[in-house]
């Protein structure tokens, strides 16, 4: 399956949960689904709001220019769901549907529902930094993760906001070695 075909469907799912098609959404749920194993393959890197993929905002703005997507201002997009239920070539496996839409909304849950630009700004860059700490064979504890946050964002979020997504994302089991 094609890159592109899983992007359309991960948008028409997050248009149809009612989650706003913004740069910032679309960029850190994609980055959710890749690290919870949906198979949508954009690589990421660290960015002014934290994990971000150029290859992912090439291929929205090609979508754009191929009318596979509708730009409605400087940062919000819509699609038209396929009226068919299928991909131009290929049907899209239904456990792949299940997936995309149950891991949006783990992470719809974990931004408790509220997808301003804070909640999803400190949950993506809080999974980074677990990522990060994991790949360094570091700890991703909460102090060592709050930490490594604050070296990246400094004091511009509250240490209780920062713990309370931190402690969604461990309820969600999304901490692979922890002794918290």
């Amino acid at each position: 399956m094609k890159k592109r075909e899983v992007l359309k469907l991960v948008l028409e799912a997050m248009q149809g949960m009612g989650i706003e098609l913004s740069k910032i959404n679309i960029q850190k749920i994609i980055f959710f689904l890749e690290d919870v194993d949906v198979p949508v393959y954009f690589k990421y890197d660290v960015y002014l709001y934290g994990p971000y993929s150029h290859e992912l905002q090439e291929e929205l703005d090609d979508m754009v220019f191929w009318d596979e997507l509708e730009k409605e201002d400087n940062s919000k997009y819509k699609i038209e769901p396929d009226p068919t239920g299928t991909q131009e070539e290929n049907k899209i496996d239904t456990e792949l549907q299940d997936k995309i839409k149950e891991s949006i909304r783990d992470f719809s849950e974990i931004v408790d529902g509220s997808f301003s630009f804070d909640n999803v700004e400190i949950a993506g860059t809080l999974l980074y930094c677990i990522r990060a700490l994991e790949n360094y064979d570091i700890e991703p504890d909460k102090e060592n993760v709050i930490e490594e946050f604050k070296k990246w964002k400094g004091s511009k979020y509250p240490t209780n906001k920062i713990e309370t997504i931190y402690k969604k994302i461990t309820d969600k089991g999304l901490i692979r070695n922890t002794a918290d």
